[in-house]
């Protein structure tokens, strides 16, 4: 099979549902647990129960337990978006996410010619537990649930699964 970036090898999806709960201040959240190098086509999520307001500065990474490396930019508002919003990496990591609030109808998608998520290699730090994590500022209680999907292709014996 041909997976989705045109690589030999088949294609995989992992999914966590994050459920947002704390007070004011920093957050990381672990989504993913990272255990070969990998090839993500899309990750996204979707709101299934509203976020709280006041929830900013959200951003994607990569995480070893010592090293953040950002994959989107620090920048994505996510304040009070209503069940069925969606948001998801669509650019280069100095990007960030993309945000399409469900209080109305809206269209997702790249420039013609280029895929609608921004692919990338994810490796993790050998030996050492690596995630994909959401992380986010919160200026009260954080409440709200997301369930985020992640496409893959792995390039050795793991994968991607939820954290």
């Amino acid at each position: 099979m041909i997976g989705r970036q045109g690589r030999s090898g088949d294609s995989a999806m992992s999914r966590k549902t994050l459920t947002l709960s704390g007070g004011a201040g920093a957050h990381a959240d672990n989504l993913f647990l990272v255990t070969a190098p990998v090839l993500v086509s899309e990750i996204y999520g979707v709101v299934t129960t509203a976020l709280a307001a006041g929830l900013t500065g959200a951003y994607l990474d990569l995480w070893d337990g010592v090293a953040s490396v950002p994959l989107t930019l620090n920048a994505a508002v996510l304040t009070s978006l209503p069940a069925g919003s969606w948001m998801g990496k669509q650019d280069v990591a100095a990007t960030a996410m993309t945000v399409q609030s469900a209080a109305a109808g809206a269209l997702v998608e790249q420039a013609a010619g280029l895929p609608p998520m921004h692919p990338f290699e994810a490796v993790p730090k050998a030996a050492v537990a690596t995630y994909i994590r959401l992380r986010h500022t919160s200026a009260g209680t954080s409440s709200g649930v997301i369930e985020f999907r992640v496409a893959y292709h792995s390039h050795g014996s793991g994968g991607i699964s939820a954290a």
